[in-house]
């Protein structure tokens, strides 16, 4: 879907509202690559930043900058989200400029771009030694695999960014599948008059009949944890699931936004 404005002029997710009687639930996992990160390379700086609550971007941005937490702004969280996710992946400076640029709005100059990329490895860098070790395994055998064991055959030469790619993002995929089954059976089991509308990437949406919704909030909550522990017997769950609640998608999807 295109991106919404900040004024609401564009937003999509409106055009999809619930039946009379009903109500959309949405919900998503909270930073679910980071957290796949995390728990595959078990990084302290990273494992830390979720076992109490801080916000990974946040903490990337003040590092990046050498403040406070508190005194990060808005553009800054941006760029870190932009180092966040693409450095992941082993975006160098140019495409990380770009990604900065397109994905998230905000321009960086090469030096900059240059100096935040090489404080990030140093900030999780057991995680860049995971990146590292998986970049090397993907050249030598041509073979990648998620956390679960699906494996994905690599191409010759082009071993690099996949390698790193592929065990966060299936293992997210893994979690919210397993989410979905479990969701499912919650649903059938206690003949709730609910049902799941989409799935988009770490999002579900939900419609309930009005007078379930704070019973079929549950259900989904305990239904994306368990999916999440499926993969990651002793994962961090703390802050792990958002739900929003709305007459429209865009309604639902509105949830406190960090700052």
């Amino acid at each position: 879907l295109p991106r919404e404005s900040e004024d609401d002029t564009l937003n999509i997710r409106e055009s999809f509202i619930a039946e009379e009687g009903y109500t959309l639930l949405c919900a998503d996992y909270s930073q679910i690559e980071l957290r796949v990160a995390a728990e595959l390379s078990q990084d302290p700086v990273m494992l830390n930043a979720f076992r109490n609550g801080i916000d990974l971007h946040a903490l990337t941005a003040a590092t990046v900058a050498g403040k406070a937490l508190e005194n990060v702004t808005k553009e800054e969280r941006q760029k870190a989200k932009a180092l966040n996710f693409g450095l992941l992946f082993g975006l160098g400076v140019d495409k990380y400029i770009q990604y900065a640029k397109l994905s998230y709005g905000v321009n960086v100059t090469y030096d900059e771009a240059d100096r935040s990329i090489s404080t990030w490895r140093e900030l999780y860098s057991r995680y860049r030694e995971y990146q590292l070790a998986q970049a090397m395994e993907g050249e030598t055998t041509l073979r990648v695999r998620t956390p679960m064991g699906k494996l994905r055959a690599l191409d010759p030469g082009n071993t690099y960014g996949t390698a790193m790619n592929h065990p966060v993002q299936g293992g997210a995929a893994e979690c919210m599948l397993f989410a979905l089954i479990c969701l499912n059976k919650m649903f059938t089991d206690n003949k709730l008059d609910a049902r799941l509308v989409n799935c988009v990437h770490d999002e579900v949406v939900v419609e309930a009949r009005e007078d379930l919704v704070e019973e079929v909030k549950q259900c989904i909550e305990t239904a994306m944890v368990n999916g999440f522990l499926r993969v990651f017997p002793n994962g961090i769950i703390r802050d792990l699931v958002e739900v929003g609640v709305g007459y429209s998608w865009a309604e639902a999807k509105k949830k406190p936004k960090k700052k």
